[in-house]
């Protein structure tokens, strides 16, 4: 997910470069003082400009979304790593017990019953 949204970044970085060296191109020719056609150049420089800043507003877009996506993502990891350590400690919390309740049935019969009441009531 993330490697598309840099991907497209980078596409729309090249077509920014692009419209770049089309404009200076432009700016090129119209340096030239035998060309009749300084109003249509002018236009397409206008053009072009506006072409170039759309893009680049449409590729500061979508690495803003690719950030904001990255940040979920960091957040929901860290959730699923809290859920999986409070699991572990549960898990462990509940060996302990079976361990003592294992050990209680090793005791003596006479006095298995208290120990175990003992035990389930520890905590």
């Amino acid at each position: 997910m993330i490697k598309d949204k840099k991907l497209t970044i980078l596409k729309e970085h090249i077509k920014v470069k692009k419209h770049e060296q089309t404009i200076t191109h432009m700016k090129q020719l119209l340096a030239k003082k035998d060309l009749d056609t300084r109003d249509d150049l002018l236009k397409e420089i206008k053009k072009e400009k506006k072409v170039a800043q759309e893009v680049e507003d449409r590729a500061a877009r979508v690495e803003r979304k690719a950030e904001l996506a990255n940040n979920l993502h960091c957040k929901l990891l860290l959730a699923e790593k809290r859920k999986s350590a409070a699991a572990a400690e549960k898990i462990s919390f509940l060996m302990q017990k079976l361990h003592d309740l294992n050990y209680s049935l090793a005791v003596s019969p006479h006095k298995q019953w208290q120990h175990i009441v003992m035990l389930l009531f520890k905590h």
